[in-house]
């Protein structure tokens, strides 16, 4: 098991897809490094780790076939260490991307939303006021690293807002005035948008295993 781990863990390492981890040392086999229960407690974290970001992977197979191999590992990067700092399953945020711009870094919608994750500039830099960065203007949206860690962070708040993930897309897709309105009123709230990412999400869970 040990051997397995090392073999798939190693080429993460290799791609810059895991970080230098303080409970993973590949030159080192002392078993006397930590103490046990330490060195338990990090072994299962390291392999839930491992674990999920494969998972990750396997759905931008499915999602994202077109994408190279080397962009598929950078992805699991970017998606993973945001979703864990929001909260998400990391493969409600490939669903979303897939939804947005189907993987396209350069995607531009008619409204103006742009990169991986379609964020207008002005949501962007209200976003980017209260995780406290600056924009560098229109370039910002289409860095990755930015829009995924945007886009993320602004699912959460309108998942705070509204307390209910259908609301919350609905509301990332058309605003959260306009859904506020809808509930206000007791008007009918679209759920064509909500339906497809969720739709994506169930594939996404549903992908078949790949090995990294």
């Amino acid at each position: 098991m040990k051997n397995r781990l090392k073999q798939l863990i190693l080429p993460l390492l290799a791609l810059g897809v895991l970080g230098a981890e303080p409970w993973f040392h590949p030159g080192s086999h002392s078993p006397t490094a930590y103490p046990d229960k330490l060195k338990l407690v990090a072994d299962t974290r390291a392999q839930v780790a491992l674990k999920q970001r494969q998972e990750v992977f396997n759905s931008l197979y499915q999602l994202a076939p077109r994408l190279s191999y080397q962009d598929k590992c950078r992805l699991v990067k970017l998606i993973y260490r945001e979703s864990q700092e929001q909260g998400f399953d990391p493969r409600l945020i490939v669903a979303l991307i897939k939804t947005e711009s189907e993987f396209k870094n350069e995607a531009c919608s008619t409204a103006g939303a742009r990169g991986l994750m379609q964020l207008r500039l002005p949501t962007a830099q209200e976003v980017a006021r209260e995780m406290g960065f600056k924009l560098n203007g229109i370039a910002s949206l289409h860095e990755p690293r930015l829009n995924i860690k945007m886009g993320a962070y602004y699912l959460a708040k309108m998942f705070r807002r509204f307390e209910n993930m259908e609301l919350a897309l609905t509301a990332y897709n058309m605003g959260p005035t306009a859904v506020g309105r809808l509930i206000l009123t007791q008007a009918n709230i679209p759920q064509k948008y909500s339906r497809r990412v969720l739709k994506n999400y169930r594939q996404a869970r549903q992908s078949v295993k790949k090995v990294l």
